[in-house]
């Protein structure tokens, strides 16, 4: 039976997984909110658009720095909540597949509004243009995004904002577009986490962190809710940056997190998702970056 109900998935979802019909059987089938296909930001994307935004590749698995944390005593956490001053607008990669900048920059620019007087946003382009190790918008690893935020750092994003909507990447400048001093932010360290408690705790005590996930046809047609794979195929990893969790209402021992994405405002939850932390490998990558003070 579970075997004709994947075979039955493929089918609706084989020729885009922005469709009616594939909406309408989600929609029977989930908990959480199917987006309207007519209104879906990527109803009118190709499928290799799609895939574009999905490529954030794999570490390096040597490289893991383990650390140990009790989990945090309460039950749920938001970060928008404690932190309203440094909650910035919601980013667009439009078609440009560079995740694996966005998420890191944004938990940064969000760690360093609460621990030092800078507000406002930070430079995705930076890194996307000069970080040699990473591909642009055609993709990177978490690794070297971090290795480029210790060693190089990001200026700010009226010094150099976002340009690669498109796919077209412009070339590592040497000074602002706006004629400000070429003034880069540098981390003081970064960490890698792979354990829950780990993840939960640090955001609670340092700030947003950096995760990855597997995306799947459905995820295209979230608009709400707390997500968990039903139906279609791989489509590819993304980065997002962590800032909440919560227990589950009916299953208190079944964590959700609480992610931004950066595929505008219009997609999920006004640019949010929820996700139980046993989906799509969520967390299996986690990222926490330390400003320099």
């Amino acid at each position: 039976m579970k075997a004709v109900v994947i075979l039955a998935l493929l089918a609706i979802a084989i020729s885009h997984p922005v469709n009616k019909r594939f909406a309408n059987y989600l929609r029977k089938n989930v908990k959480w909110q199917v987006a309207d296909p007519s209104k879906n930001k990527f109803r009118d994307w190709t499928m290799e658009e799609i895939k574009a935004l999905m490529n954030v590749k794999p570490r390096n698995p040597h490289k893991d720095r383990p650390i140990k944390f009790k989990k945090p005593n309460f039950p749920e956490y938001d970060f928008r909540e404690f932190y309203p001053e440094c909650v910035m607008p919601i980013r667009d990669e439009q078609n440009c597949g560079a995740s694996w900048s966005f998420a890191p920059v944004t938990s940064y620019e969000q760690r360093l509004c609460m621990y030092t007087d800078f507000r406002g946003l930070l430079s995705v382009q930076d890194p996307i243009s000069c970080c040699k190790e990473n591909d642009g918008c055609n993709g990177g690893t978490m690794d070297a995004i971090m290795d480029y935020l210790k060693s190089t750092g990001v200026v700010d994003n009226d010094c150099f904002p976002f340009s690669a909507g498109e796919g077209d990447v412009e070339a590592c400048p040497d000074k602002c577009k706006n004629g400000q001093p070429w003034t880069k932010y540098i981390i003081d360290d970064w960490i890698n986490m792979w354990m829950l408690e780990d993840i939960l705790n640090d955001l609670v005590n340092y700030g947003p962190n950096t995760t990855t996930l597997e995306v799947y046809e459905d995820f295209m047609n979230y608009m709400g809710g707390i997500y968990e794979y039903f139906g279609g195929d791989y489509l590819g990893m993304i980065a997002a940056t962590v800032i909440g969790y919560g227990e589950d209402d009916f299953d208190p021992e079944r964590i959700y997190l609480i992610c931004q994405n950066d595929w505008g405002d219009e997609w999920g939850e006004f640019g949010y998702f929820e996700i139980y932390a046993d989906q799509c490998r969520i967390g299996k990558e986690a990222y926490s970056v330390w400003p320099k003070m």
